[in-house]
Protein backbone atom coordinates (compact mmCIF):
# COMPACT_ATOMS: atom_id res chain seq x y z
CA UNK A 1 0.00 0.00 0.00
CA UNK A 2 2.82 2.42 0.87
CA UNK A 3 4.60 1.63 -2.37
CA UNK A 4 1.41 2.20 -4.36
CA UNK A 5 0.85 5.51 -2.54
CA UNK A 6 4.33 6.77 -3.41
CA UNK A 7 3.98 5.55 -6.96
CA UNK A 8 0.69 7.38 -7.46
CA UNK A 9 2.15 10.53 -5.89
CA UNK A 10 5.06 10.50 -8.33
CA UNK A 11 2.72 9.92 -11.28
CA UNK A 12 0.54 12.83 -10.12
CA UNK A 13 3.53 15.17 -9.85
CA UNK A 14 4.74 14.19 -13.31
CA UNK A 15 1.26 14.78 -14.74
CA UNK A 16 0.95 18.25 -13.15
CA UNK A 17 4.44 19.24 -14.33
CA UNK A 18 3.53 18.03 -17.80
CA UNK A 19 0.43 20.23 -17.91
CA UNK A 20 2.44 23.25 -16.71
CA UNK A 21 5.06 22.56 -19.39
CA UNK A 22 2.39 22.41 -22.10
CA UNK A 23 0.94 25.78 -21.08
CA UNK A 24 4.38 27.40 -20.96
CA UNK A 25 5.20 25.97 -24.41
CA UNK A 26 1.85 27.14 -25.76
CA UNK A 27 2.45 30.69 -24.49
CA UNK A 28 5.89 30.72 -26.09
CA UNK A 29 4.67 29.49 -29.48
CA UNK A 30 1.70 31.85 -29.46
CA UNK A 31 3.95 34.88 -29.47
CA UNK A 32 4.69 36.42 -32.85
CA UNK A 33 8.25 35.76 -33.88
CA UNK A 34 8.59 37.50 -37.23
CA UNK A 35 11.65 39.69 -37.14
CA UNK A 36 14.11 40.96 -39.69
CA UNK A 37 17.82 41.11 -39.03
CA UNK A 38 19.15 44.59 -38.42
CA UNK A 39 22.25 43.96 -40.55
CA UNK A 40 22.37 43.95 -44.34
CA UNK A 41 20.60 40.88 -45.62
CA UNK A 42 18.44 39.33 -48.31
CA UNK A 43 14.89 38.52 -47.22
CA UNK A 44 13.23 35.18 -47.82
CA UNK A 45 9.48 34.71 -47.66
CA UNK A 46 7.32 31.66 -48.39
CA UNK A 47 3.80 31.48 -49.80
CA UNK A 48 2.49 27.93 -49.55
CA UNK A 49 -0.91 26.48 -50.32
CA UNK A 50 -3.94 27.54 -52.29
CA UNK A 51 -4.38 31.30 -52.54
CA UNK A 52 -7.59 31.28 -50.52
CA UNK A 53 -6.27 32.52 -47.19
CA UNK A 54 -8.63 34.05 -44.64
CA UNK A 55 -8.71 37.75 -45.44
CA UNK A 56 -8.43 38.63 -41.78
CA UNK A 57 -8.58 36.83 -38.44
CA UNK A 58 -11.10 38.47 -36.15
CA UNK A 59 -11.54 35.47 -33.86
CA UNK A 60 -8.86 36.65 -31.48
CA UNK A 61 -6.54 34.36 -29.57
CA UNK A 62 -7.97 30.96 -28.81
CA UNK A 63 -6.49 27.85 -27.30
CA UNK A 64 -8.11 25.59 -29.88
CA UNK A 65 -8.42 27.97 -32.87
CA UNK A 66 -6.76 27.17 -36.18
CA UNK A 67 -4.90 30.45 -36.55
CA UNK A 68 -3.82 30.33 -40.18
CA UNK A 69 -1.87 33.12 -41.76
CA UNK A 70 -4.23 35.67 -43.35
CA UNK A 71 -4.08 37.57 -46.61
CA UNK A 72 -3.66 40.83 -44.71
CA UNK A 73 -0.68 39.39 -42.83
CA UNK A 74 0.95 38.31 -46.09
CA UNK A 75 0.46 41.74 -47.63
CA UNK A 76 1.70 43.44 -44.46
CA UNK A 77 4.78 41.20 -44.28
CA UNK A 78 5.69 41.85 -47.91
CA UNK A 79 5.26 45.61 -47.50
CA UNK A 80 7.45 45.52 -44.37
CA UNK A 81 10.19 43.72 -46.29
CA UNK A 82 10.01 46.32 -49.04
CA UNK A 83 10.36 49.15 -46.51
CA UNK A 84 13.15 47.52 -44.54
CA UNK A 85 16.39 49.30 -45.47
CA UNK A 86 18.56 46.45 -44.22
CA UNK A 87 16.92 44.05 -46.70
CA UNK A 88 18.38 44.44 -50.19
CA UNK A 89 16.36 41.85 -52.11
CA UNK A 90 13.55 39.32 -51.75
CA UNK A 91 13.62 35.58 -52.36
CA UNK A 92 9.98 34.56 -52.74
CA UNK A 93 9.50 30.81 -52.31
CA UNK A 94 6.20 29.71 -53.87
CA UNK A 95 4.45 26.35 -53.73
CA UNK A 96 0.84 26.83 -54.77
CA UNK A 97 -1.69 25.77 -57.42
CA UNK A 98 -3.19 29.29 -57.52
CA UNK A 99 -6.58 30.26 -56.19
CA UNK A 100 -8.71 33.36 -55.76
CA UNK A 101 -8.45 36.02 -58.48
CA UNK A 102 -8.80 38.74 -55.85
CA UNK A 103 -6.05 37.39 -53.58
CA UNK A 104 -3.78 36.76 -56.55
CA UNK A 105 -4.09 40.35 -57.73
CA UNK A 106 -3.64 41.77 -54.22
CA UNK A 107 -0.33 39.92 -53.76
CA UNK A 108 0.71 40.66 -57.34
CA UNK A 109 0.09 44.40 -56.91
CA UNK A 110 2.28 44.56 -53.79
CA UNK A 111 5.12 42.72 -55.51
CA UNK A 112 4.71 44.80 -58.67
CA UNK A 113 5.51 47.92 -56.65
CA UNK A 114 8.61 46.50 -54.98
CA UNK A 115 11.60 48.83 -54.98
CA UNK A 116 14.14 46.00 -54.65
CA UNK A 117 14.82 42.99 -56.88
CA UNK A 118 12.77 39.84 -56.43
CA UNK A 119 13.86 36.30 -57.18
CA UNK A 120 11.06 33.73 -57.25
CA UNK A 121 11.63 30.04 -56.58
CA UNK A 122 8.90 27.56 -57.53
CA UNK A 123 9.51 24.44 -55.46
CA UNK A 124 6.71 21.99 -56.31
CA UNK A 125 3.95 23.97 -57.97
CA UNK A 126 3.62 27.41 -59.52
CA UNK A 127 0.47 27.37 -61.61
CA UNK A 128 -2.30 29.81 -62.45
CA UNK A 129 -2.45 32.49 -59.72
CA UNK A 130 0.82 31.24 -58.20
CA UNK A 131 2.56 31.84 -61.52
CA UNK A 132 0.81 35.21 -61.73
CA UNK A 133 2.20 36.52 -58.43
CA UNK A 134 5.73 35.64 -59.53
CA UNK A 135 5.60 37.74 -62.70
CA UNK A 136 7.19 40.91 -61.20
CA UNK A 137 10.31 38.93 -60.32
CA UNK A 138 13.62 39.99 -61.77
CA UNK A 139 14.53 36.32 -62.06
CA UNK A 140 12.54 33.07 -61.78
CA UNK A 141 14.04 29.74 -60.73
CA UNK A 142 12.07 26.48 -60.74
CA UNK A 143 12.76 23.00 -59.50
CA UNK A 144 13.16 20.72 -62.55
CA UNK A 145 10.12 18.65 -61.52
CA UNK A 146 7.89 21.52 -60.40
CA UNK A 147 4.59 22.01 -62.23
CA UNK A 148 4.49 25.44 -63.87
CA UNK A 149 2.08 27.41 -66.06
CA UNK A 150 -1.68 27.06 -66.46
CA UNK A 151 -2.10 30.65 -67.67
CA UNK A 152 -5.85 30.76 -67.74
CA UNK A 153 -9.10 31.29 -65.86
CA UNK A 154 -11.61 28.69 -64.76
CA UNK A 155 -15.11 28.75 -63.30
CA UNK A 156 -17.05 25.60 -62.41
CA UNK A 157 -20.81 25.23 -62.15
CA UNK A 158 -22.84 22.13 -61.31
CA UNK A 159 -26.29 21.47 -62.75
CA UNK A 160 -28.51 19.01 -60.84
CA UNK A 161 -31.83 19.77 -62.56
CA UNK A 162 -32.20 16.28 -64.13
CA UNK A 163 -31.25 14.61 -60.84
CA UNK A 164 -33.92 16.59 -58.96
CA UNK A 165 -36.50 15.64 -61.61
CA UNK A 166 -35.70 11.94 -61.20
CA UNK A 167 -36.14 11.98 -57.43
CA UNK A 168 -39.21 14.19 -57.60
CA UNK A 169 -37.82 17.31 -55.96
CA UNK A 170 -39.02 20.70 -57.15
CA UNK A 171 -37.21 23.90 -56.09
CA UNK A 172 -38.83 27.31 -56.55
CA UNK A 173 -36.64 30.41 -56.55
CA UNK A 174 -38.04 33.89 -55.96
CA UNK A 175 -35.77 36.63 -57.32
CA UNK A 176 -35.71 40.32 -58.17
CA UNK A 177 -33.96 40.01 -61.54
CA UNK A 178 -33.64 37.35 -64.21
CA UNK A 179 -29.88 36.96 -63.62
CA UNK A 180 -30.05 36.85 -59.82
CA UNK A 181 -29.70 33.05 -59.70
CA UNK A 182 -27.11 32.79 -62.45
CA UNK A 183 -24.85 29.74 -61.89
CA UNK A 184 -27.49 28.20 -59.64
CA UNK A 185 -27.30 24.41 -59.74
CA UNK A 186 -31.09 24.16 -59.73
CA UNK A 187 -31.79 25.74 -63.11
CA UNK A 188 -30.45 25.24 -66.62
CA UNK A 189 -27.93 27.70 -68.04
CA UNK A 190 -29.36 29.93 -70.74
CA UNK A 191 -27.53 31.39 -73.73
CA UNK A 192 -27.63 34.78 -72.01
CA UNK A 193 -26.04 33.25 -68.91
CA UNK A 194 -23.24 31.74 -70.98
CA UNK A 195 -22.56 35.07 -72.66
CA UNK A 196 -22.25 36.85 -69.31
CA UNK A 197 -20.06 34.15 -67.77
CA UNK A 198 -17.77 33.93 -70.79
CA UNK A 199 -17.37 37.72 -70.83
CA UNK A 200 -16.23 37.65 -67.19
CA UNK A 201 -13.76 34.84 -67.84
CA UNK A 202 -12.36 36.55 -70.93
CA UNK A 203 -12.01 39.85 -69.07
CA UNK A 204 -9.99 38.30 -66.25
CA UNK A 205 -8.00 36.17 -68.71
CA UNK A 206 -7.07 39.20 -70.82
CA UNK A 207 -5.68 40.93 -67.72
CA UNK A 208 -3.66 37.81 -66.93
CA UNK A 209 -2.20 37.59 -70.43
CA UNK A 210 -1.45 41.31 -70.54
CA UNK A 211 0.54 41.10 -67.30
CA UNK A 212 2.40 37.99 -68.48
CA UNK A 213 3.41 39.75 -71.68
CA UNK A 214 4.38 42.90 -69.79
CA UNK A 215 6.71 41.15 -67.37
CA UNK A 216 7.94 38.19 -69.42
CA UNK A 217 7.97 40.07 -72.72
CA UNK A 218 9.18 37.95 -75.61
CA UNK A 219 10.68 35.28 -73.33
CA UNK A 220 7.66 32.97 -73.76
CA UNK A 221 8.17 31.13 -77.04
CA UNK A 222 5.41 28.50 -76.81
CA UNK A 223 2.01 29.94 -77.86
CA UNK A 224 0.26 27.05 -76.07
CA UNK A 225 1.43 28.61 -72.80
CA UNK A 226 -1.50 31.01 -73.17
CA UNK A 227 -3.88 28.06 -73.57
CA UNK A 228 -3.39 27.09 -69.92
CA UNK A 229 -0.79 24.43 -70.76
CA UNK A 230 1.17 23.07 -67.81
CA UNK A 231 4.87 22.20 -67.86
CA UNK A 232 7.52 20.61 -65.72
CA UNK A 233 10.23 22.98 -64.57
CA UNK A 234 12.54 21.77 -67.34
CA UNK A 235 9.82 22.24 -69.98
CA UNK A 236 8.91 25.65 -68.57
CA UNK A 237 12.53 26.78 -69.03
CA UNK A 238 12.40 25.83 -72.73
CA UNK A 239 9.02 27.53 -73.13
CA UNK A 240 10.33 30.72 -71.52
CA UNK A 241 8.15 30.74 -68.41
CA UNK A 242 11.14 30.59 -66.05
CA UNK A 243 14.74 31.73 -66.31
CA UNK A 244 16.60 28.87 -64.66
CA UNK A 245 16.22 25.31 -63.46
CA UNK A 246 17.71 24.77 -60.05
CA UNK A 247 17.32 24.58 -56.31
CA UNK A 248 16.41 27.01 -53.58
CA UNK A 249 20.11 27.51 -53.02
CA UNK A 250 20.49 28.61 -56.66
CA UNK A 251 17.68 31.14 -56.21
CA UNK A 252 19.36 32.48 -53.09
CA UNK A 253 22.70 32.86 -54.85
CA UNK A 254 21.02 34.73 -57.70
CA UNK A 255 19.36 37.16 -55.29
CA UNK A 256 22.70 37.96 -53.66
CA UNK A 257 24.28 38.35 -57.08
CA UNK A 258 21.65 40.86 -58.20
CA UNK A 259 22.52 43.19 -55.30
CA UNK A 260 26.30 42.61 -55.50
CA UNK A 261 26.55 40.76 -52.18
CA UNK A 262 28.65 37.71 -51.43
CA UNK A 263 26.39 34.74 -50.81
CA UNK A 264 26.22 33.72 -47.18
CA UNK A 265 23.28 31.77 -45.81
CA UNK A 266 23.72 33.60 -42.50
CA UNK A 267 22.73 36.82 -44.27
CA UNK A 268 19.29 35.52 -45.25
CA UNK A 269 16.68 37.18 -43.08
CA UNK A 270 13.33 35.47 -42.91
CA UNK A 271 10.10 37.19 -42.06
CA UNK A 272 7.12 34.88 -42.06
CA UNK A 273 4.37 33.81 -39.73
CA UNK A 274 3.63 30.13 -39.59
CA UNK A 275 0.49 28.52 -38.27
CA UNK A 276 0.52 28.72 -34.48
CA UNK A 277 0.28 25.50 -32.55
CA UNK A 278 -2.96 25.24 -30.63
CA UNK A 279 -3.29 23.82 -27.14
CA UNK A 280 -4.95 20.76 -28.66
CA UNK A 281 -1.92 20.21 -30.91
CA UNK A 282 0.44 20.41 -27.96
CA UNK A 283 -1.67 18.13 -25.76
CA UNK A 284 -1.90 15.48 -28.47
CA UNK A 285 1.83 15.64 -29.12
CA UNK A 286 2.67 15.58 -25.40
CA UNK A 287 0.48 12.54 -24.69
CA UNK A 288 1.90 10.80 -27.76
CA UNK A 289 5.45 11.09 -26.46
CA UNK A 290 4.33 10.24 -22.91
CA UNK A 291 2.63 7.09 -24.17
CA UNK A 292 5.59 6.23 -26.32
CA UNK A 293 7.99 6.59 -23.39
CA UNK A 294 5.65 4.65 -21.09
CA UNK A 295 5.36 1.86 -23.65
CA UNK A 296 9.11 1.72 -24.06
CA UNK A 297 9.51 1.39 -20.28
CA UNK A 298 7.10 -1.53 -20.17
CA UNK A 299 8.79 -3.19 -23.14
CA UNK A 300 12.14 -3.05 -21.32
CA UNK A 301 10.78 -5.56 -18.80
CA UNK A 302 10.54 -8.33 -21.39
CA UNK A 303 13.28 -10.67 -22.43
CA UNK A 304 16.10 -9.00 -24.40
CA UNK A 305 15.37 -10.96 -27.54
CA UNK A 306 11.68 -9.99 -27.55
CA UNK A 307 12.52 -6.33 -26.85
CA UNK A 308 14.97 -6.16 -29.73
CA UNK A 309 12.44 -7.72 -32.06
CA UNK A 310 9.73 -5.26 -30.90
CA UNK A 311 11.95 -2.19 -31.32
CA UNK A 312 13.11 -3.34 -34.73
CA UNK A 313 9.51 -3.86 -35.85
CA UNK A 314 8.45 -0.46 -34.52
CA UNK A 315 11.41 1.33 -36.09
CA UNK A 316 10.53 -0.23 -39.44
CA UNK A 317 6.93 0.98 -39.13
CA UNK A 318 8.10 4.53 -38.28
CA UNK A 319 10.17 4.66 -41.45
CA UNK A 320 7.26 3.44 -43.55
CA UNK A 321 4.93 6.02 -42.03
CA UNK A 322 7.36 8.85 -42.80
Amino acid sequence: MIINKYFLTIIGIIFVLGIVFVFILFSFLSSNSSTISASTCVSEYSIVGELTFPEDNNQGSSLFADERITLNEILSDLKAINKDKSSKALILVVNSPGGSVYQTKEIFNVLKNFSKPIVVYYSEMGTSGAFYIGLPAKYIVAHPNAIIGSIGVRLDSMNIVQLLDKIGVNITTYKSGKFKDILSSTRNVTSEDEEIIRSIIVDVYNDFVADVKQFRGNKIVDPDAFEAKIYTGKQAKKAGLVDEIGSLDDARKKAFELVNLSYDEKNICKKEKKRKSTLLDLLVESFYYFGRAFGTGIASGFEESITKSYIKHRATNDIELI
